[in-house]
């Protein structure tokens, strides 16, 4: 097995000829000076500073389109971003059921705050606010 890729690698390296330094990342030819060549590569320049190649540069957090949810502590009347619990009063007991994400009945409940119902952002907030979790 290692003569079989000692040949593939002569033949490999031979038939590259002149080309072979771009193969092992050099420039290929002398027409390109290495100042040159790093120009055109675009660099990341807060205050004229160059990117390292290990610097890495967190995302702004203010540049996101979703802001995340400040929460609901007593119930949202309108759906917040992130609170996706459904607060849900049935009709005739006047029981408060809450329905997660996935849940059986989730898709099919439309909360109508005129009824009391109202969004959450975590289960934690629609039992502090009396609801209890589907049983489905």
């Amino acid at each position: 097995m290692k003569l079989l890729i000692s040949i593939f690698l002569l033949l490999f390296l031979c038939s590259c000829g002149p080309a072979l330094p771009q193969y092992l990342g050099g420039g290929g030819g002398d027409d390109v000076g290495p100042d040159e060549r790093s120009s055109t590569i675009p660099r990341y320049d807060p205050g004229n500073r160059p990117l390292e190649p290990t610097e890495f540069i967190p995302p702004d957090p203010d540049s996101r389109t979703e802001k995340p949810a400040i929460g609901c502590p007593n119930g949202c009347t309108t759906h917040v971003t992130g609170c996706n619990i459904k607060g849900n009063v049935t009709v005739d007991t006047k029981e408060k059921i809450y329905h997660v994400p996935g849940g059986a009945y989730y898709t099919a409940t439309v909360i109508d705050p005129k009824y009391g119902e109202r969004w959450f952002c975590t289960e934690a907030e629609a039992k502090a606010n009396g609801w209890r979790r589907s049983s489905k």
